[in-house]
């Protein structure tokens, strides 16, 4: 089984058990995790969501949701990373470093949601700005990072066609 299939298969299967413990504890009446809000949230909606949860789901969250959201970008990064290898060394290189920054803000997201649940309802504006635009960011070079690798793959498609 080659490093990709590996990396890939696990990629889902973490997704998976992050979508299961975010839709089981963690989203009291509704409310979507942060690290699932596209367009990021505000302070008002930050303190809402964080009283929302009790101590059990918020130990849940900075305990095993934690470590599955840090292998999980890891392993995405890693596939995407193989995938745009196959492209070639030119147009390989816009997605590898689309994911690349990704991956960092995914990591930093974490980390700053990390000290959301840490301080509780009682968040600064701040943190939850901070939080919310590594949020963001994350989404749009994942998004970005998908558009590259079709793109590399296309024109590696296209430049072994004339050759």
């Amino acid at each position: 089984m080659t490093l990709l299939r590996i990396s890939a298969g696990l990629s889902m299967a973490l997704f998976l058990a992050l979508a299961v413990l975010s839709k089981g504890w963690l989203e009291p009446g509704g409310a979507l995790v942060f690290d699932s809000r596209l367009r990021g949230y505000d302070a008002d909606a930050a303190r809402a969501y964080l009283a929302a949860l009790g101590p059990d789901a918020v130990a849940l969250y900075l305990g095993l949701f934690r470590v599955l959201d840090t292998c999980f970008p890891i392993l995405l990064t890693l596939s995407i990373l193989l995938l745009a290898r196959r492209a070639g060394p030119v147009p390989g290189v816009f997605p590898m470093i689309a994911v690349l920054a990704y991956l960092f803000f995914d990591l930093r997201e974490n980390a700053l949601v990390s000290e959301m649940l840490r301080a509780g309802a009682g968040v600064s504006d701040v943190l939850v700005q901070t939080a919310s635009r590594a949020t963001v960011l994350k989404w749009v070079l994942l998004g970005a990072s998908a558009l590259l690798l079709a793109g590399a793959h296309f024109l590696a498609h296209v430049g072994r066609g004339r050759g």
